[in-house]
């Protein structure tokens, strides 16, 4: 019997090829998200223009997701991402 961990190594490599873009995509926004927060170097969030300020909070709120997506995705579960991804929206658009 297959554990837990083998199950989603197979999964993994069965997988990526299709999702690889997608994951990559995801990838590169998450690692701009964190560039603009270096870019605030260092001040207090409330030091930072409301605006500004409003545009961080949701992006450091989309990485969380994005965080997750991957990771869902990566593992193997499928259905898990789609829900993640439909509260990112969520976000975006409410």
């Amino acid at each position: 019997m297959k554990s837990i961990q083998q199950e989603e190594g197979a999964a993994s490599d069965k997988l990526f090829p299709e999702f690889r873009d997608h994951l990559n995509y995801a990838n590169d926004v998450y690692n701009l998200a964190f560039k603009v927060q270096e870019s605030i170097a260092g001040k207090r969030i409330a030091d930072i223009p409301d605006i500004a300020r409003a545009q961080f909070i949701i992006l450091m709120r989309i990485t969380d997701f994005l965080r997750c997506i991957q990771l869902l995705s990566i593992k193997g579960y499928p259905v898990r991402p789609e829900c993640h991804l439909d509260e990112l929206l969520h976000v975006l658009f409410a």
